[in-house]
């Protein structure tokens, strides 16, 4: 892709396109870790990106899959910057993408946990650690199955902790 034609809206339909290596089946768009793409001084472009959590282990690979997209395009003139401030919140996650995760059993626990099997308001938090740091453990009390739950950083979590 020469220099001339590449601009923000060609970049960023590029990078949206890269799936989290933790949940292939969203991308880093519908999880909101692709924050914006600029353009900068002589056809040089800055990718930002914010980690879900601090010390996400995926970050590093999220970055060589997006310099492997833009260098497989033609692209060669970036730079991709993490950007902490504001901290990622589950908000961020876009309506396709929390029906991705629903549809994959992981629920969001941002608006009101619900059963992403059943969609009981019926659950339990199993444990605060899931298979990912961005990720919880919890079980249905309705239809007794275990899920995923995306963590909300975004007061308030509406996961409570329940005997039984």
């Amino acid at each position: 892709m020469k220099a001339q034609q590449v601009n923000t809206k060609t970049l960023e339909k590029i990078v949206a396109q890269v799936q989290d290596p933790e949940m292939p089946m969203v991308t880093i768009e519908d999880l909101g870790i692709l924050k914006r793409v600029e353009a900068l001084k002589n056809h040089h472009f800055q990718i930002v990106i914010t980690p879900t959590f601090s010390g996400c282990p995926a970050m590093q690979e999220i970055e060589q899959s997006i310099t492997q997209s833009l260098l497989d395009a033609g692209v060669q003139n970036f730079k991709i910057v993490r950007e902490l401030q504001p901290p990622w919140t589950s908000q961020r996650i876009t309506p396709q993408g929390r029906q991705k995760l629903i549809a994959n059993g992981i629920a969001v626990a941002d608006e009101g946990l619900l059963c992403p099997r059943c969609q009981s308001p019926k659950v339990s938090l199993l444990s605060e650690f899931g298979a990912t740091s961005c990720k919880s453990l919890a079980r249905c009390l309705s239809c007794q199955e275990p899920f995923e739950v995306f963590k909300s950083l975004a007061p308030p979590c509406f996961i409570k902790r329940t005997d039984g």
